[in-house]
């Protein structure tokens, strides 16, 4: 009943069935396409919360920073973007400083680079969890 959902998107459609894949100059497959044909960003937010979810299109490392600008805290933030080192580590610096106490940092593919294993180690006020490729941070200071 209460909070805020933002999503930085910067859109990749794919048509046909399934989206394509590359691999990254660290040797991981990503995904060429993450939105279906015919659908927008966000097309899994359930319509009833939508109106409690704000999209902003654009690159996470220009529009991060600003958002953080214009909000007090971030309760949960999750990345799941550009698993590149210095995007990680960027994105978990910022969105470090708004998270209070027992809020959470989420993190997919974790194990892409060392960005999370250094970072939460650096950070000793962080509880940490893996599972799979999937890393979850509690701030306890």
């Amino acid at each position: 009943g209460k909070g805020t959902l933002y999503s930085i998107d910067l859109p990749h459609f794919y048509d046909g069935s399934e989206p394509g894949q590359y691999v990254t100059h660290e040797g991981n497959k990503e995904l060429k396409g993450f939105v279906p044909k015919g659908k927008e960003p966000g097309w899994l937010v359930p319509t009833e919360l939508r109106y409690r979810w704000k999209l902003i299109l654009g690159d996470s490392n220009v529009e991060l920073p600003k958002l953080v600008d214009t909000i007090s805290s971030i309760d949960i933030f999750y990345h799941d973007g550009d698993h590149s080192y210095e995007t990680m580590q960027k994105e978990f610096a910022i969105a470090w400083e708004k998270i209070p106490k027992e809020g959470f940092l989420l993190s997919d593919d974790i194990d892409w680079n060392s960005a999370w294993k250094e970072f939460v180690k650096q950070e000793l006020a962080a509880q940490t969890v893996s599972y799979r490729h999937f890393g979850i941070a509690k701030k306890s200071l």
